[in-house]
């Protein structure tokens, strides 16, 4: 009784240690000082890359009105499957999807 005591105990201690270990805070790599270290030599700062895919978007939407902003954000639900139908209700009001 009295080993399984302190086993528990043990085991209570060591969960606890490890929880508290994970709680600590890393040091930092580099201790902070009052002045920046000067670098030996600078480097050029990269020119940004343009992603085809941002700036598709950003051209879609400058070229849309308000009322089409609003209407592509609504997902409707339509009773039915006819897909034709489906098609033309999406098209008529621009959503931007369908609940089957």
């Amino acid at each position: 009784m009295r080993a399984a005591r302190r086993w528990t105990a043990a085991a209570v201690a060591v969960a606890l240690s490890a929880t508290l270990a994970g709680c600590v805070g890393a040091a930092p790599a580099h201790p902070l000082s009052g002045s920046p270290s000067p670098s030996a030599a600078s480097t050029p700062t990269p020119t940004p890359t343009v992603d085809p895919v941002v700036a598709y978007a950003k051209l879609r939407l400058a070229n849309q009105t308000l009322r089409q902003k609003v209407a592509g954000l609504l997902m409707l639900h339509l009773p039915g499957t006819d897909a034709a139908g489906l098609r033309g209700y999406v098209d008529r009001y621009g959503l931007g999807g369908m609940i089957l």
